[in-house]
């Protein structure tokens, strides 16, 4: 395997492909390894058993920037952190578990096996995503048009009350003895005489007190009226009130009930805390340690496991269990909280996700599923997840931040373990590191800006149908490439000796 660095034009021409590809997977929240698969293969000519690994190395560059980009915002709706940790705490395990069998399946499945299922599952993944994009457009259309909509209703209701309040003065000084014709005419010079600031000049010009002095007085009956509608009104006021202190006073009772459960929810999600970190870290580390002990390719296991032996595969699998009861106990904590937020009627913002058994059973395969295909197929642990967190209705930009974060845990436990076994020149994995490195930052800043000038959260929804979008028909083509030019050998026996 050559490990030099040839700056031909083919090679170039790759480089800057895989830039413009970063930029556009960054704004969508997906590592982007589909896309850098289909540069490595059908651009630099790459084989599919070293595109893979360097697909991950790309990833894993691209998702150490967007982390620290995400990690100090917040989110949009609500005062707590962007990234929602326990969707990601939720997903890391099973996803690392998923990508140490896909690391293997890539190395002993025939490459047009991998890739042919890799296309049909982008297929389904373009089509669903760019429904919800466009769903999600008409959607922030509409609400533009009802907050257009109501700013003229709330424009008309502010002439209508100036001039109701005109009306009222004009009652105000009608002496009811024939002289409300005159007495109009004087209001209305008065505005004329405001309008063209003339009035100090004006001797002609009286004031409303003038006038008032100048006429005879009110009519008893006039006044009478009057007192009786501002009587009326104030006891309408006083109505509303009451109606209203009794609603807040209901409100702060229950409360004040639940004052300690709530204080300890709100806290519990304006940080990551102690507990989650140290979760992430015994997942990672366990799938780590294991790569370590195993070996593989040209590098020997640190207590002498030979490959393929039984010690071997106990050692690949013993992490399974491992990550299974860790998610098991994440999603009992998650779903602990789902119930304590019902029972003291814990407001769901719009755009986070209600849980519940079923659903959390459900992500956590689906996780399993995403890592397998990371592993296996190159591409960016986030391109399932995003997916599946869409189709749940989170937060488009909740969704990009989360499914960053478990492409970065994804991806460098991957990138690691395809170093480990050999199949990554440091050279090539570098250089394209390096170039992740950059432009993914420069993507994902220029789409938040974009979001926020023209507030169209939609726009990261259409980037991320897009790329997936292309990926599909780059992975039709190296289908097919990988059929017609498809190795016979048994891969099995060639990884093992």
């Amino acid at each position: 395997m050559s490990d030099t660095l040839k700056f031909n034009a083919l090679f170039i021409v790759g480089s800057l492909l895989i830039a413009i590809f970063s930029l556009m997977a960054a704004g969508a929240g997906i590592g982007g390894g589909v896309l850098f698969v289909g540069i490595f293969y059908l651009v630099l000519r790459y084989s599919s058993s070293l595109a893979v690994p360097l697909s991950n190395f790309a990833i894993f560059g691209g998702a150490i920037p967007i982390f620290f980009v995400n990690f100090r915002r917040k989110n949009p709706i609500v005062d707590k952190p962007l990234i929602d940790y326990d969707i990601a705490l939720l997903a890391q395990p099973m996803t690392l578990a998923g990508t140490t069998i896909g690391v293997l399946a890539n190395v002993l499945l025939p490459e047009w096996i991998n890739e042919g299922l890799l296309f049909l599952m982008l297929v389904l993944i373009s089509y669903r995503s760019t429904k919800k994009a466009i769903s999600k457009y008409k959607s922030e259309s509409l609400e533009r048009k009802k907050e257009k909509e109501q700013k003229n209703v709330d424009e008309e209701e502010k002439q209508t009350t100036n001039s109701s309040n005109l009306d009222q003065k004009i009652d105000q000084i009608k002496d009811g003895n024939g002289k409300d014709e005159i007495e109009f005419e004087e209001i209305e010079d008065q505005n004329k005489d405001q309008q063209v600031n003339s009035h100090g000049s004006d001797p002609d010009f009286k004031t409303e007190d003038e006038n008032l002095d100048t006429n005879e007085t009110p009519n008893p009956k006039e006044k009478n009226k009057i007192k009786d509608q501002e009587k009326k009104e104030d006891e309408t006021w006083i109505d509303v009130d009451l109606e209203h202190q009794n609603k807040e006073t209901k409100k702060n009772s229950q409360n004040s009930e639940y004052q300690k459960e709530i204080e300890m929810i709100e806290k519990d999600e304006k940080k990551i805390g102690i507990k989650r970190i140290i979760l992430f870290l015994i997942v990672w580390l366990i799938t780590f340690l294991i790569s370590l002990l195993k070996g593989g390719g040209s590098k020997k296991s640190l207590v002498g496991v030979e490959k393929c032996s039984a010690a071997f595969w106990t050692v690949t699998f013993i992490s399974l269990p491992i990550n299974i009861l860790i998610t098991l106990y994440v999603g009992r904590m998650m779903l602990n909280k789902a119930k304590l937020k019902d029972k003291i009627n814990y407001p769901i913002v719009k755009g986070d996700v209600k849980w519940g058994k079923k659903i959390i059973i459900a992500f956590s395969l689906v996780c399993f599923l995403n890592g397998l295909v990371a592993g296996m197929l190159g591409a960016g642990a986030g391109t399932i997840t995003s997916f599946i967190l869409v189709e749940m209705k989170l937060n488009p930009e909740v969704l990009t931040a989360t499914s960053a974060l478990i492409v970065l845990l994804a991806s460098s436990s991957t990138a690691i373990q395809y170093l480990l076994i050999g199949l990554v020149p440091y050279a090539k994995g570098f250089w394209f590191f390096g170039v992740t490195l950059i432009c993914f930052p420069i993507g994902k800043l220029t789409l938040n800006y974009l979001v926020r000038k023209y507030k169209r959260a939609a726009l990261i929804l259409f980037t991320f149908a897009i790329a997936i979008t292309v990926s599909a028909v780059l992975m039709c083509y190296n289908t097919i490439d990988a059929l017609l030019h498809q190795s016979h050998k048994n891969k099995i026996s060639q990884f093992c000796n």
